[in-house]
């Protein structure tokens, strides 16, 4: 079965891989008109918006097995676990991410925001002072930032890794 919809939008159409759009060059308060086709998908499966509730009550157990960090640089070796919500082609990506106790490199060069939702972490930037991190703080890593990372208690973060010239 096929759907169709027709969204009207009074912004500039911004490129989503999933639908066709086609603009209308017309007078007065529409200026757009997008028309979203598919295959067999809900409207449901075009919405942007995704969500996840309660993030740092998720059981670690829900959360998929990633494995120990590449680059441990204690003896205690850190186990990360996570789900990624979106990612795109260019590498990009959205998602949960959990990290135990131990010291690494970082290794994302990716420019990256989190939002820390459990735990305390310190990062050693290669340049700079130490970054003391906890619930509730949000941080913002450049593209290319060296460091590495102390957890002291389980961290859980939510993040948006994108890409930056």
């Amino acid at each position: 079965m096929s759907y169709a919809y027709l969204i009207v939008r009074l912004s500039a159409l911004a490129y989503t891989p999933n639908y066709r759009a086609y603009t209308l060059c017309g007078h007065g308060a529409v200026d757009t008109i997008e028309f979203l086709v598919s295959a067999g998908k809900s409207r449901e499966e075009f919405m942007a918006i995704k969500q996840v509730k309660g993030v740092a009550d998720i059981p670690s157990s829900e959360l998929d097995d990633w494995g120990p960090v590449p680059e441990p640089v204690s003896e205690t070796v850190s186990q990360l676990r996570g789900r990624i919500i979106n990612e795109n082609p260019d590498g990009s990506e959205a998602g949960i991410w959990e990290c135990t106790p131990g010291t690494w490199t970082r290794l994302v060069m990716d420019a990256e925001i989190s939002s820390f939702v459990t735990g305390h972490a310190l990062f050693h930037p290669e340049n700079g002072e130490t970054v003391d991190i906890k619930a509730g703080d949000t941080v913002y890593f450049d593209n290319n930032s060296k460091g590495t990372w102390e957890v002291l208690e389980t961290v859980r973060k939510t993040y948006l890794t994108f890409k930056r010239d």
